[in-house]
Order: structure tokens, then C-alpha cells, then sequence
């Protein structure tokens, strides 16, 4: 397993997904896989919701 991860990652839709090639355990959450770009945009969205 991968770690230590980015604040949420696990916990996030784009680790529940079962969309994506890689698995979970073997993504970092930095945004080089789909599922790690996933959350990245997940994080963004929640971000723009905040400051609406």
C-alpha cells in the first residue's frame, strides 16, 4: 500500500470507484492515474462549493 496520502483521499468517491484500472491500494492520490485525477478533481469541486 501507498502512503502516506493526501488529506480525504481514502475516504473520497474516486477510492470507493470501481472505475479505474488501478487499484486503491496501489494509488498515491497525486493525480499520475486516473483514479489519483479523480480525487484531485473531486477536491476542486468541494473547494468551488465552499467558496460559493
Amino acid at each position: 500500500m501507498v502512503g502516506p496520502f493526501p488529506p480525504g483521499a481514502l475516504s473520497s468517491k474516486a477510492a470507493a470507484s470501481t472505475d479505474f484500472d488501478i487499484r486503491t491500494e496501489e494509488c498515491c492520490f497525486t493525480g499520475c492515474c486516473d483514479r489519483g485525477k479523480a480525487f484531485l478533481l473531486e477536491q476542486l469541486d468541494q473547494h468551488v462549493e465552499k467558496d460559493s
